[in-house]
């Protein structure tokens, strides 16, 4: 097999959401520089649901992604709030719009045009949260920084080099040799670049109640009913 090496100012391992996200947000703002993202292709997707704060909003506008784009290729959903229950005696709620409109309408108003399944018509004004596919919008994502000119390898890492805790350079399954200024670790559990250098994983499984969770897709038996416009947390 013939070998090459090659050199990129920045390159990140690992797709999905975290990856992509990177991938995009640092092209949008260094157009001038060369980044290359290397995605196994024998990792399956979950693609469940997901929920984002008004920071997740901020940060896909802030890379060129409208609001109207996110819902129409993410299948996207209004998010008005946040319900949680069986916390105390009476359920309560987290309202994800401005404090200003929190001192206007307060929470009650968010909880009764929820449980309505109702929300606002979408328009350029935008909205602060969303429900999203993460499958899908890590595909959004890529198509995205793909188009600023990411480059995209299909390849499995299978070894690098780490010298006082900065990755040199790594080798593909491919024998290709990558090289860059900036490793950036997005593989996740696997931690295929972290797990070299002196960066240990802080467990905090003491002070939590739950500190595992199975998460899987399930479809709607009723989409018109079940595509509500706020998450539910139950204690």
């Amino acid at each position: 097999m013939i070998s090459s090496f090659m050199k990129y100012d920045i390159t990140i391992i690992g797709g999905g959401t975290s990856g992509w996200l990177a991938a995009a947000y640092l092209k949008f703002h260094n157009i001038e520089k060369s980044i290359c993202l290397i995605e196994s292709p024998n990792i399956p997707t979950i693609g469940v649901g997901e929920g984002t704060f008004p920071t997740t909003m901020w940060l896909l506008n802030s890379i060129g992604i409208p609001h109207y784009k996110l819902l129409a290729e993410s299948n996207g959903g209004i998010k008005l709030g946040i319900q949680y229950r069986d916390f105390s005696e009476q359920t309560f709620w987290l309202s994800t719009s401005s404090p200003e409109e929190w001192e206007r309408w307060g929470t009650e108003m968010t909880k009764q045009v929820a449980l309505s399944n109702k929300t606002a018509v979408v328009n350029e004004t935008g909205f602060v949260a969303c429900h999203f596919v993460a499958g899908d919008l890590a595909k959004l994502l890529k198509d995205h920084a793909i188009t600023l000119g990411v480059v995209h390898l299909s390849e499995e890492v299978i070894s690098s080099t780490v010298e006082n805790n900065q990755c040199q350079n790594i080798t593909l399954n491919n024998n290709n040799t990558i090289s860059s200024n900036w490793f950036l670790d997005c593989s996740g559990f696997a931690r295929l670049l972290i797990k070299q250098t002196n960066s240990k994983f802080i467990s905090y499984s003491d002070h939590l109640f739950v500190d595992s969770a199975v998460v899987s897709p399930t479809p709607y038996k009723n989409k018109e009913k079940e595509f509500e416009p706020y998450s539910k947390i139950t204690a």
